[in-house]
C-alpha cells in the first residue's frame, strides 16, 4: 500500500474516530445538561414549596399577633370600665347623706375594732360626721370615742387604738374587696366575660 492510501486511511480512522468521540461527548454532555435542568427545576419547586410555607407561617404568626394584641385592647378597655364603675361605687358611697354614710362607717368600724379605740373622721368627713357619727358608732354596737380629725386619711373614719390601727373609707372596703368586686362588676358589664 502506499503511503498516501495510508494516510487517507489514517485520517479516515481519524476523522471516524473523531466523529464517535464527538458523537460521545455531545450525547453525554445532553445527558448532563437533562440531569441539571432536572436537578434544578427540582430545587426551584422545593425552594417554592419552602417559600410558599414559610409565607404561609409568617402570616399565620401575623394574624395571631393581631388577635393577641386585639384582645389585649379589649381586655384593658373592660379593666378601665371595670376601674371607672368601682371609683363610681366609691363617689356613691361618699355621695350618701350624713346619716347613711356614719352608719356605713361606723359597721366597717365594728368588724376592725377591739375595744377601746379612738375613732377620728378624716379632715375631709369631720363637718358631715359631727353630728352623726357618735350615734352611728352606739347604733351598731361599738362603744368608741370620736377624737380629733385625722389628717394622714383621704375620707372615712381612723380607728385606732393599742391593738388595731386601720382607715375605714369607701376606698378602703372597695380596695379589701377588689377581686371580689371586679368579678362581679365584670358579669354585670360583660355576663361574666372579663
Amino acid at each position: 500500500m502506499a503511503l498516501s492510501d495510508i494516510i487517507q486511511r489514517i485520517d479516515r480512522d481519524a476523522d471516524s474516530e473523531a466523529s464517535e468521540l464527538l458523537a460521545a461527548a455531545e450525547e453525554q454532555s445532553a445527558t448532563q445538561r437533562g440531569s441539571v435542568t432536572a436537578e434544578a427545576e427540582a430545587d426551584k419547586v422545593a425552594l417554592l414549596a419552602k417559600s410558599a410555607h414559610q409565607s404561609e407561617q409568617d402570616a399565620r404568626t401575623l394574624v395571631a399577633a393581631a388577635r393577641l394584641r386585639g384582645r389585649d385592647r379589649v381586655l384593658a378597655e373592660k379593666r378601665v370600665l371595670i376601674r371607672r364603675a368601682l371609683d363610681q361605687a366609691v363617689a356613691s358611697i361618699e355621695a350618701l347623706d350624713d346619716a347613711l354614710y356614719a352608719k356605713v362607717l361606723a359597721t366597717g368600724a365594728l368588724k376592725v375594732a377591739r375595744g377601746g379605740e379612738i375613732i377620728r373622721p378624716a379632715s375631709a368627713d369631720a363637718a358631715r360626721l359631727a353630728g352623726t357619727l357618735q350615734s352611728a358608732l352606739s347604733a351598731v354596737g361599738l362603744a368608741a370615742t370620736v377624737g380629733d380629725p385625722a389628717v394622714d386619711i383621704a375620707r372615712g373614719i381612723l380607728v385606732q387604738g393599742d391593738r388595731v390601727r386601720a382607715e375605714v373609707s369607701a376606698r378602703a372596703m372597695v380596695d379589701a374587696n377588689r377581686s371580689e368586686l371586679e368579678a362581679l362588676v365584670a358579669e354585670k358589664l360583660f355576663g361574666g366575660d372579663e
